[in-house]
């Protein structure tokens, strides 16, 4: 859809920020194109102690999960060795997504599908 923005202030503030404005959203169409149209990224927040049976021995669960569900996920490398819970990026079609995360789910024994978003 189509979006509006004011911007206000002299010249000078209003050119540079029309040009940041334009910045992002080239960038976010480039993005858009690259993953495709309808495209969403989410997190999912997995219990540390559970990230191992997501991801599998040689990764192979995870290729499953992305093989069957057809989304893309991957353990975010951001996350604090001792963190609680691990994020798990994952990108694709509202569809896509929730297979993954009913993979997941059944995987790590959450069959009714409560994980943290």
């Amino acid at each position: 859809g189509e979006r509006w923005v004011l911007v206000q202030g002299n010249r000078e503030q209003v050119e540079q920020a029309v040009q940041q404005v334009r910045q992002i959203c080239d960038k976010a169409i480039s993005k858009e194109s690259r993953f495709g149209p309808g495209t969403i990224i989410t997190e999912l927040q997995i219990p540390a102690n559970k990230c191992g049976l997501v991801i599998g021995k040689g990764g192979e669960t995870i290729k499953n999960f992305i093989e069957q569900s057809g989304a893309h996920i991957e353990l975010n490398k951001n996350n604090p060795a001792d963190a609680m819970f691990k994020a798990f990026t994952v990108r694709g079609t509202q569809q896509q997504i929730e297979a993954a995360k009913q993979l997941i789910c059944q995987r790590i024994g959450l069959n009714n599908g409560t994980l943290l978003w």
